[in-house]
């Protein structure tokens, strides 16, 4: 388990070729209850239940990935129900009692998922009672030991130093944006 108590000043971003086999990485985003990753899935929550928005890479064997610009909106283009979550750098951004520091991620082995994840508190904007997630992930591919573009081996997407590579046939590994929804039930006092 990692904290990112340091931010990215940037994705530096350079280009290889890799050749072998491997399907499209497979990411997805959820929201846990409890805080921290063992928690079940939701898809319903209460204003102040503790939850988890996790993103996961389950299959670590080919791919690892980065996290960045997670936001929670209300459904609508309205600029003002949206919070950020994590910023362009991969940094989270406190809201008192809705969004917990630090970001936390995993460190898989053997193929193991890999998640990135932040604490919450249920919240929902008073325009809707549905509270839609979004991030973008990078997707890269693990680096070879002994090539020279590796900062050490073994390394997969070292901080700070990201490997994007450039497939022969799908150029630049895109950015991917993942999403889901949740409703909010909202308890009130008669």
């Amino acid at each position: 388990l990692k904290n990112f108590g340091k931010c990215f000043s940037g994705l530096e971003e350079q280009a290889g070729v890799v050749t072998g086999t491997g399907g499209i990485p497979a990411l997805q985003i959820q929201i846990r209850d409890g805080h921290g990753i063992a928690g079940t899935t939701v898809t319903h929550a209460s204003v102040g239940q503790l939850l988890t928005l996790d993103i996961v890479l389950e299959n670590t064997e080919i791919y690892d990935f980065y996290a960045h610009s997670c936001v929670a909106y209300d459904g609508s283009n309205n600029a003002e129900a949206l919070v950020q979550i994590i910023d362009a750098n991969g940094c989270g951004i406190a809201l008192p009692r809705a969004i917990e520091l630090p970001v936390f991620m995993t460190s898989p082995s053997n193929g193991s998922p890999k998640h990135i994840y932040i604490y919450m508190y249920g919240f929902q904007f008073t325009s809707s009672q549905f509270v839609y997630f979004e991030c973008q992930a990078r997707p890269c591919i693990h680096l070879n030991p002994n090539t020279t573009l590796s900062t050490s081996p073994g390394s997969t997407c070292p901080p700070l130093f990201f490997l994007i590579v450039l497939f022969t046939a799908l150029g630049l590994m895109p950015t991917i944006t993942i999403m889901v929804c949740y409703g909010i039930i909202v308890h009130r006092r008669q």
